[in-house]
């Protein structure tokens, strides 16, 4: 009886937190996110027009799924799939990591609350509810170090094919190359030089060649074109986000604080005016778990000084996966130092390495003859799983919480089918209102063009309307502004502004219309 219980209890937790992750999907969408289930919405087949260098696979992977679905009559929007997807794949994950503590750290306390470190640290579980790449990047990256663990046999092309479907799904996984090259290095210590060399070269060349070749023919498939110097420009193409600076004190601020949001996260100002029975619940329940945790601290703070001594300490048999950990947190952490280190959800990456390595001390401190366990660190990863839902997971889940969304919805309303939306580029914002207003029609215009666009347009028309980067085009001009105040209607309810957030819709008299 004691053993069944034993081997349900690992059931009931990962389908306790994909429960969690169902019930509280994000409203606070990744702005790739929305472009992704644009993109899955609009292919009529599964086509190069899916293919994006930056991750390869992944929306030909939605669009699949999307379709199957709807084949079967489930008619969830592309976003919806999308999240639903990433909550399963995070909780596979989450499955694998625990895998790999068990046979490492052979601790089921630590492997329990270490799982539920990751499965609950605050960005984990914010992307695991959201429409993106990582969480099935990370997915493969697991799958891999899996195969990497010290004390397995190498597996070289079950590693190779692990960090190549990683890398198809975004490219940030290249940067695992290194940990797979030392991984199999320390798996055949044992071996002759030549025959680990031999190794290293497989999983090296089956790695790099397949991925180049599917890079290369998803190239072809959407260019047309075969060069390799196309190639490589279009492999090594960056999205148009703000951050590619450089600054010594600046990036490591930023690389400190990315770290502590990695695990917890979250505003006290989305309580505001928001104090339901259940916010007050949790944090009653936060506001125990923490002061339980501060008197366990300090009656037992002799052991804690003892725990800090844990890592002068040395011990062979881990030797091989502390090391494993190092190559694997710097290989992504370099990287990030020098490239945008203010977002945090690059750091997915090296996640699991970060819980792991600590998990060795903390395993390495358990079996000291002096250590007592007091649950101190479940009272931490408790503390942080409540305090993450309290002031981030649930405040995200409540579209009151992300303007943006706010606004797409009430157009929504105002927007009969058949709207046409004038703007001038595509940005985060005005993608995000067109997908939630499926129905109205947006059309790129410059100011230049807009009188013809409108003529051209009007006749059975009953609603016309500009968008923010139309409008700033506009009132960048003393004439621009005489026009809009000419032949527009501005109204407050349709428009947000704020230090964060710039969303204006000014709807376009017709010809016909009186004043």
């Amino acid at each position: 009886m004691v053993k069944i219980e034993k081997k349900l209890w690992p059931w009931a937790m990962f389908a306790g937190l994909l429960a969690l992750y169902l019930l509280l999907p994000t409203k606070n969408y990744f702005w790739d996110g929305v472009d992704f289930a644009q993109s899955i919405e609009d292919a009529t087949r599964l086509n190069a027009s899916l293919i994006h260098p930056n991750h390869l696979f992944y929306n030909p992977f939605g669009y699949l799924i999307y379709r199957t679905l709807q084949a079967i009559g489930l008619n969830f929007r592309a976003i919806e799939v999308l999240q639903i997807t990433n909550s399963v794949l995070s909780v596979l994950s989450a499955y694998l990591f625990f895998h790999i503590l068990r046979a490492t750290l052979r601790s089921r306390y630590l492997c329990y609350a270490l799982t539920l470190l990751f499965a609950l640290s605050a960005t984990w579980w914010k992307y695991s509810t959201d429409a993106d790449s990582y969480i099935p990047s990370v997915l493969f990256i697991i799958v891999a170090a899996y195969f990497l663990m010290p004390d397995r046999k190498a597996r070289p092309v079950s590693v190779a094919l692990a960090h190549m479907a990683s890398m198809l799904f975004h490219q940030m996984a290249v940067f695992f190359f290194p940990v797979c090259l030392v991984g199999i290095f320390l798996q055949t210590c044992t071996l002759d030089m030549k025959r680990r060399i031999v190794l290293l070269l497989q999983y090296a060349a089956t790695a790099s060649i397949l991925t180049l070749l599917t890079f290369y023919y998803s190239f072809y498939l959407q260019t047309g074109r075969a060069d390799f110097h196309s190639l490589f420009k279009w492999m090594t193409s960056l999205s148009p986000e703000p951050g590619h600076t450089f600054s010594v004190w600046g990036n490591f601020v930023y690389t400190v604080n990315g770290h502590v949001k990695l695990f917890t996260s979250g505003r006290t100002l989305y309580l505001r005016g928001a104090l339901t029975p259940l916010n007050i619940t949790l944090l009653s329940i936060l506001l125990i778990i923490v002061v339980l945790l501060l008197l366990k601290l300090a009656r037992h703070f002799g052991e804690l000084k003892s725990f800090l001594t844990t890592p002068r300490r040395k011990d062979e048999r881990l030797k091989s996966l502390r090391i494993l950990c190092a190559v694997w947190i710097a290989s992504f952490l370099i990287f990030q130092y020098f490239f945008v280190p203010q977002h945090t959800f690059y750091r997915l990456f090296y996640l699991p390495a970060i819980i792991l390595l600590v998990g060795t001390y903390l395993m390495q401190y358990e079996a000291t003859p002096a250590h007592r366990r007091r649950y101190r660190v479940a009272l931490l990863v408790a503390a942080i799983a409540v305090s993450n839902l309290t002031f981030y997971i649930l405040p995200l889940a409540q579209v009151r919480n992300y303007p943006p969304l706010a606004v797409a919805l009430k157009m929504n309303q105002a927007w009969p089918k058949g709207t046409i939306v004038f703007f001038a580029s595509r940005n985060s914002d005005n993608s995000l209102v067109r997908y939630f207003n499926p129905s109205a029609v947006w059309i790129e215009a410059k100011p230049e063009t807009m009188e013809s666009e409108m003529q051209g347009l009007q006749a059975g028309r009953d609603s016309l309307w500009m968008e923010t980067s139309l409008l700033d085009l506009y009132q960048a001009t003393p004439e621009g502004k005489r026009w809009l105040d000419a032949h527009t209607i501005q109204r407050p309810e349709d428009e947000f502004i704020d230090d964060k957030y710039r969303l204006q819709f000014y709807q376009i008299k017709l010809m016909n219309d009186e004043r």
